[in-house]
């Protein structure tokens, strides 16, 4: 039902209940038309609970796994359960499909149960929602009852009306909070994808977004002919920086080397946190001797960085490995030539590239 409509139902029968004079019949069909004007927006709020309640559900679910939205979610959540407590129909639990209404977002959410429902079922739980509304088991006894009078009619419809605006005040709020939860739930997922695939610590994609990077750049350096290079890279003495200065001064290093990595290399390049205190860079169109020149700067840039623990210079050294993918290698293979150079590296002495 669109605004308008709604405003048309609230003038006519405002318009019937101001006339001093009017016919019984008169009455009585504006009465029926207000009654069938309420029962659909009776029917319309209880799909759009349901479907609220499944937003409410979703948001619930990731608040539970990221406290951190818990803040922005759970305000609505108390809202609508106080919406809820109202009346006693805002109860009633209905089995409607939410993904064939006309409210909210369709494909923001998932639902796959109930699709489908029948007809039968459907007006089963409509009449059952009626029955249990006091206001419409009362008005069908008006319109039962033949002796009534235009004074008392007009009465009822009076009543009725007061309702009607009350649920659509009700219905206006429900809409509001669904537009809500559709832009937290979005919102939220996609906060959620993004620490989905983000080491938190340092900001750098993890092993899992590493791992789908590495895939779809050998896809891409398979079809096209081309190279890219891989350069492991692990702090050195890390475990000893954790127990000098405590591993708050540990993860101050990770996120400083971080940056230095990320200063030496392009754009189109992607470093990562592979896991504890190693890292992996990621070298498109890089063949080996560009590789070992960027290896090479990165381990010089760390080496020279200024990295500060309360007041205490912190001098970090990284050991480098470097291999380049070949035609037919699997990426565990490209990674596993990567360590071989990197232990290298630890057996010279550390702070020095191998390949």
């Amino acid at each position: 039902m669109t605004d308008k409509a709604k405003d048309e139902v609230i003038k006519r029968a405002e318009a019937i209940v101001a006339s001093k004079n009017v016919e019984t019949e008169l009455l009585l069909d504006e009465y029926v038309k207000l009654l069938k004007a309420y029962k659909k927006l009776l029917k319309d709020l209880n799909k759009l609970l349901r479907i609220n309640t499944r937003y409410q559900t979703r948001l619930e679910k990731i608040a539970n796994q990221y406290d951190r939205l818990k803040k922005v979610i759970l305000p609505i959540c108390v809202y609508v359960r106080k919406m809820k407590m109202d009346s006693n129909y805002w109860q009633i639990e209905e089995l409607y499909p939410a993904s064939k209404s006309e409210y909210g977002d369709k494909n923001s959410l998932s639902i796959t149960d109930n699709v489908g429902l029948k007809d039968k079922r459907e007006k089963r739980y409509i009449k059952e929602v009626y029955c249990g509304d006091p206001l419409l088991t009362t008005t069908s006894k008006v319109l039962e009852n033949q002796s009534v009078t235009p004074n008392q009619l007009k009465s009822h419809l009076r009543k009725l009306l007061r309702e009607y605006k009350k649920l659509l005040k009700r219905f206006t709020k429900a809409i509001t909070i669904s537009d809500l939860y559709q832009e937290n739930l979005k919102d939220s997922l996609l906060q959620l994808d993004v620490l989905s695939k983000t080491d938190t610590l340092t900001g750098l994609p993890n092993r899992y977004e590493l791992g789908k990077r590495l895939e779809a750049e050998k896809s891409r350096a398979e079809r096209h002919g081309r190279v890219f290079s891989i350069i492991m890279l692990d702090i050195d003495h890390f475990k000893a920086i954790n127990d000098e200065y405590g591993h708050e001064a540990g993860d101050r290093c990770l996120v400083e080397i971080a940056k230095c990595i990320l200063a030496n290399i392009r754009k189109e390049d992607t470093c990562g946190r592979w896991g504890g205190e190693e890292f992996l860079v990621l070298l498109p169109e890089t063949d080996i001797e560009q590789a070992i020149l960027v290896g090479s700067r990165i381990i010089e840039s760390i080496r020279k960085a200024d990295i500060f623990y309360t007041s205490e210079r912190l001098r970090l050294t990284v050991s480098g490995g470097v291999s380049v993918f070949e035609k037919g290698q699997s990426i565990d293979e490209c990674i596993k030539l990567a360590d071989i150079a990197l232990y290298k590296s630890k057996q010279r002495g550390r702070d020095c590239l191998s390949w």
